[in-house]
């Protein structure tokens, strides 16, 4: 069985311009919404030659590491990218932010159960983008 590619970007984004993206997962059959985040790239080292290589990670086949929504059929789930974030302090700045906006906490239908704390970054303009729905 060939692997299903869950996260897709429009072609007018390139993910080697970003750290990673703020995702949605709608599980259609239970009506309930997941907020997540994935890069894009990760760093690995060679120890024998002491260099470190970016290399792309998961992301587009990336099912999420919430359990409820692994244990899910894949026909029931839709995963939609909303934000491109330029590097982790921002990713994970928005995160907390729609989590918290949304009141992700407080409604049965975001199956979150917790918001990890961020620290100060500093400015956040042009650290991220909106990706509109004519484009997810």
């Amino acid at each position: 069985m060939s692997k299903q590619e869950t996260l897709k970007l429009d072609s007018k984004y390139n993910p080697q311009d970003y750290y990673g993206c703020l995702y949605v997962v709608t599980d259609t059959k239970n009506k309930q919404f997941y907020l997540g985040t994935k890069a894009f790239h990760k760093n690995v080292t060679n120890h024998a030659t002491d260099t470190i290589k970016k290399v792309e990670t998961n992301w587009r086949f990336f099912k999420t590491h919430n359990k409820q929504i692994k244990a899910q059929d894949y026909n029931d789930l839709s995963f939609q990218i909303i934000y491109l974030a330029k590097d982790k302090e921002a990713l994970d700045y928005l995160l907390v932010w729609r989590l918290i906006q949304d009141e992700a906490l407080e409604k049965d239908v975001f199956i979150n159960t917790t918001i990890n704390s961020v620290k100060n970054v500093g400015s956040l303009v042009d650290r991220y983008i909106f990706v509109p729905k004519d484009e997810r």
